[in-house]
């Protein structure tokens, strides 16, 4: 009986702390800056003779508050990326973004990549070329970036301009990488205190059962 009592207090007790100090989780966004909001702070330029990117409160349809912008009037290629750690294992790793691109025509283009360290392209999430009908910025995504899992890569946008003025912009990049740690309930305290007190509960009665032998 002592022993069957000693068990349940262990295991109650082992649910509890696991309760109590839930495994850690990684934090849900790891892009610094993807808002945007005052500056490009985060984010590194590679910059194009005639073509580079800058930060813009201009008002357009669908940003909130400032954003990345694109310009060039003559043929170049820039980029602005930001190289990120992507935490291995099975979580959630997606990458989500408002963007939009007006101006130019067929020979223009503007894309989403992910790029090796040494600045190799591994793959292109989505491209629009200037010829397509201009669009406020939108939500596109989420693009899943588990095969990347454990990489250190870069979220590399790129700007290519044959002729005309074409613009990108870029708002509220953000890379998933996992839920945050949860945090207990308040059903969930009270099957700690409850473990608590049952495991003070068993400790005594042990006492006692010793005792009086």
């Amino acid at each position: 009986m002592v022993r069957r009592f000693i068990g349940l207090t262990i295991a109650t007790f082992g649910a509890a702390a696991l309760i109590a100090f839930p495994q850690a989780a990684n934090a849900a966004d790891i892009i610094t800056n993807g808002s945007f909001n005052t500056d490009l702070t985060g984010w590194t330029l590679d910059a194009g003779a005639n073509c580079t990117y800058s930060w813009s409160s201009d008002v357009v349809p669908g940003v909130t508050g400032g954003h990345a912008r694109s310009s060039a009037f003559g043929p170049s290629t820039c980029g602005l990326y930001q190289t990120v750690t992507l935490p291995a294992g099975p979580g959630a790793l997606t990458l989500s973004l408002g963007t939009s691109s007006s101006g130019g025509g067929p020979l223009d283009r503007s894309s989403l990549q992910i790029r090796s360290t040494a600045n190799a392209v591994l793959t292109t999430l989505y491209t629009r070329t200037g010829d397509q009908p201009v669009d406020s910025v939108q939500t596109r995504g989420p693009y899943d970036l588990s095969a990347y899992a454990g990489q250190t890569v870069r979220v590399y946008f790129e700007t290519v301009h044959d002729s005309g003025p074409y613009i990108q912009r870029i708002d509220n990049v953000v890379l998933d990488a996992g839920a945050p740690a949860p945090i207990p309930t308040l059903s969930e305290w009270a099957m700690i205190l409850f473990g608590t007190i049952l495991a003070g509960g068993a400790a005594l009665y042990i006492q006692r059962r010793q005792m009086a032998g």
